[in-house]
């Protein structure tokens, strides 16, 4: 071969890449040249140093073989250099620290629908063992089979490139590990069940006439958890029967269900002596069908920046037990039905942390009966109720509650179960009912030092149904009708709070039971109407208050309130106004500076007023014919 020869056939070889065919043909010719031509070192070379015309050799080799792996990667057509034998070792093992602990990966399975020895996933997991790495070439792909070998990692094998994992019936995935402990790892996939299968069978039992069947033939309900008939082989995507998953940047889709299906189907499901771990996930239901995002059943959990949309039966239900890991972080929950986020279990504890939940139509949060969820620095809204506490002692703290449809939050004892719940340091606000309500006997919920509880379009804090609450430290402003409402037979401590600028009375209480209300130590002031308008109500107290700026302080009506050491000035009508059939007892009260009167005492009412401190009126004390009143006031001089 003369000297010009190897030259130009040097030069064809590297411009060749561009001119060789894609697939198997292709790769054969490639494989002939790196055989056949690669150039001699030709006789005038005879004297250069031994070594520098291979140095160039191999580079030359190296562009060759690059060039080849490259139009496989491309084609994924005939054989490659990186083999996709399910038999592949690494040669260098990879030890990996997951949220589960520390993984040790020592073999790489690649599965290849079209042109790879490994043409399944079940294959690849019929081949795999503990500690296998499977990477999923681009396709759609099926797993008719339990993974039930631990130290299993499933992901792409391509960074820009989908891989599917879809269903018909049955779990798409179905996890059945031998130990807790134990875990698998899924990345970057999108998992999807489509429910034909559930439209076939459903048929085939109409045609069967065995329209009585509960599991088949009833119509799914929005409200109950019991609807779900939870088992391994229910319709799912993702069924954690035991041990772990870990959930990573996947896509778990719902949206190609069949209209109007009669069944619920969730996304994922974690039955007992199990554990997930979900990061970065985004889950999707169907506008058409009553579809749940995640179910687990007393297994532990870890969920953060996932997403959950259109989900009409709810997004995500935690059932746990005393002593389990549940935490639900930083996702975003929206456009759903029923609830937002269900905890369930007595003396659980859920973790709910920084989450939003928007526009579902039912509640954001509910807690069951005696669970013990903490909520915090949660933005809630537009919700039809932001937060439900059905007797349970939740801890409900530095949360954004507001715009809600009805009620910011509902806390009910029912059937005589206590509830305790703790509500503190939240922004609870624009709600177009309530911001707080408290309702039933031996509801003994404590609100205390919420930053906001304003602008709702009936009452901040309302007790009705027996409750007897205690608040503390609030900041209670410009609600649409009273700041604090306590209807016939509740009571509550009222301490240290700061209420004002309330359309109706700042606080209003009576009826039965009222006579163990406490108001204590509060700033009561710029209402339109009363400060504090008391209604047959028995011997409650009223004391050390900053009653000023309002239409009228204190109002009474059939009550006999016992109001002492308050400051009553500056209001724009009259300090304190006994009417009806009242008898209170009035003392050491410093009453000034308002519009018309100090005391005003009416109909059949009586009055024992001692040792007060009344001036600056144009009538210090007015008392009407029917009236009895033993008086003995220290005007001012």
């Amino acid at each position: 071969m003369k000297t010009g020869e190897h030259t130009t056939k040097s030069q064809d070889i590297n411009s060749g890449k561009s001119h060789h065919k894609r697939g198997a043909s292709g790769l054969n010719k490639v494989a002939a040249i790196e055989k056949a031509d690669i150039p001699q070192e030709p006789a005038t070379a005879t004297y250069k140093k031994k070594g520098s015309f291979a140095s160039e050799e191999e580079k030359l080799t190296a562009k060759l073989r690059k060039n080849k792996d490259k139009d496989a990667h491309s084609t994924r057509g005939g054989e490659t250099k990186e083999k996709t034998k399910g038999s592949s070792t690494l040669n260098n093992p990879i030890e990996k620290t997951t949220a589960f602990g520390k993984q040790k990966f020592v073999k790489k399975i690649i599965v290849d629908m079209e042109n790879g020895e490994v043409k399944s996933l079940e294959e690849a997991l019929e081949l795999a063992e503990e500690g296998t790495i499977i990477k999923l070439c681009e396709g759609v792909y099926t797993c008719n089979v339990k993974i039930t070998k631990p130290g299993i990692k499933i992901e792409p094998r391509d960074k820009d490139k989908p891989v599917y994992l879809l269903g018909n019936d049955g779990p798409v995935i179905k996890i059945d590990l031998k130990e807790k402990e134990q875990f698998v790892v899924i990345k970057k996939i999108l998992l999807a069940h489509s429910g034909i299968n559930i439209v076939a069978k459903f048929k085939e039992v109409q045609l069967a006439g065995i329209v009585n069947d509960e599991s088949m033939a009833r119509k799914a309900n929005v409200k109950y958890l019991s609807e779900y008939d939870i088992q391994k082989d229910m319709n799912t995507v993702i069924m954690v029967s035991r041990g772990g998953l870990i959930l990573r940047n996947c896509l778990i889709s719902l949206r190609s269900l069949p209209k109007n299906l009669n069944s619920k189907i969730p996304c994922l499901v974690a039955l007992p002596n199990s554990r997930v771990n979900i990061v970065n996930c985004e889950f999707m239901g169907n506008d058409n069908n009553m579809t749940t995002g995640c179910i687990m059943v007393k297994a532990d959990t870890v969920m953060s920046s996932c997403r959950f949309t259109n989900f009409k039966s709810g997004a995500i239900y935690s059932v746990a037990e005393s002593g389990s890991q549940v935490v639900i972080q930083d996702c975003e929950i929206t456009k759903g039905g029923n609830v937002g986020i269900y905890c369930q279990g007595n003396d659980a504890k859920q973790y709910i942390l920084r989450t939003k939940i928007d526009y579902i139509d039912g509640i954001g949060i509910r807690v069951h009966r005696g669970n013990r969820a903490k909520i915090k620095g949660c933005e809630i809204m537009k919700c039809q109720v932001g937060i439900e506490v059905l007797s349970a002692d939740p801890l409900i703290l530095m949360n954004t509650i507001r715009q809600n449809f009805e009620n910011g939050i509902i806390t009910i004892a029912k059937n005589f179960v206590r509830c305790d719940g703790v509500i503190k340091y939240n922004v609870i606000e624009k709600n177009k009912d309530n911001g707080i309500v408290c309702a039933g006997r031996e509801n003994y919920t404590r609100i205390e030092k919420n930053q906001s509880i304003s602008s709702n379009r009936r009452s901040g804090i309302k007790a009705l149904e027996g409750a007897s609450i205690t608040i503390i430290k609030n900041k209670i402003n410009s609600n649409f009708a009273q700041g604090i409402l306590l209807v016939e037979g509740t009571s509550a401590h009222i301490e240290s709070n700061e209420i004002f600028t309330n359309f109706k009375a700042n606080i209003a209480f009576g009826g039965d039971n009222s006579s163990d209300t406490v108001i204590y130590n509060n700033k009561i002031y710029s209402s339109r109407s009363e400060g504090i308008f008391v209604i047959e109500s028995g011997y409650s107290w009223i004391k050390n208050n900053q009653i000023y700026d309002n239409n009228d302080g204190i109002i009474m009506f059939d009550s006999s309130p016992h109001i002492t050491e308050n400051n009553i000035n500056e209001n724009q009508r009259a300090g304190c106004i006994v009417s009806g059939s009242s008898f209170p007892r009035i003392e050491k009260n410093s009453i000034f500076g308002n519009s018309t009167s100090g005391v005003i005492i009416r109909d059949n009412s009586t009055a024992l007023i001692l040792n007060n401190k009344v001036r600056n009126h144009l009538l210090l004390i007015v008392i009407y014919r029917s009236s009895v009143t033993t008086t003995k006031c220290l005007p001012d001089r």
